[in-house]
Formats: structure tokens, sequence, C-alpha cells
């Protein structure tokens, strides 16, 4: 009886890591598909998400501090965000 017990509980557990990790895929999924999605029109908003992605991919602190760092400068970046946003207006997205 003890032996069951303890199988049937591991199998609950089992099954509810794995709904679990569903909804930290799902997570996932969403937070990259709006990381490309702001950085395809150069909205800033990008680079708030980029804390968020490495702590769910787990990167040590070397890789996150490879991806943390902008490869243009801050200036560029607003810059860049201006364009996007300009462009994305004349093709009539906003």
């Amino acid at each position: 009886y003890t032996q069951e017990r303890v199988l049937k509980d591991r199998i609950r557990e089992l099954e509810g890591t794995h709904c679990r990790g569903h909804v930290a895929s799902d997570y996932l999924k969403h937070v990259v598909m709006k990381y490309m999605e702001y950085t395809q029109v150069g909205d800033l908003k990008a680079q708030g998400l980029v804390p968020v992605l490495c702590t769910l991919l787990s990167l040590t602190p070397d890789e996150r501090r490879i991806v943390e760092n902008p490869g243009m400068p801050q200036p560029w970046l607003v810059l860049n965000q201006a364009v996007g946003g300009a462009s994305t207006w004349l093709r009539g997205g906003g």
C-alpha cells in the first residue's frame, strides 16, 4: 500500500511538472516573439526584455554580460526607435 501511494504521488508530481514546463515554454515563446517584434521596428522595449530572456534561458553571468550590452550606443538606439516608428507609421501600421 505504501509503495503504491508513493508511486501515485510521484506520478502526480511529474504531471504537475510537465504542465508547468508547458506554461514556461509558452511564456518563453511569447517573450521571444515580443522581443523580435520590438527589434524589427527598432523599439527600445526590446532592451527591457533582455533580462527576462536571460532569466528564462538561465544564462551564466558571462553570457548575460554579452547579451545585456547593446550593440549600439544609447543615442543610436533612440534614433533607431524613432526611424522604426516613423517607417511603421508611413506603412500605415500605427
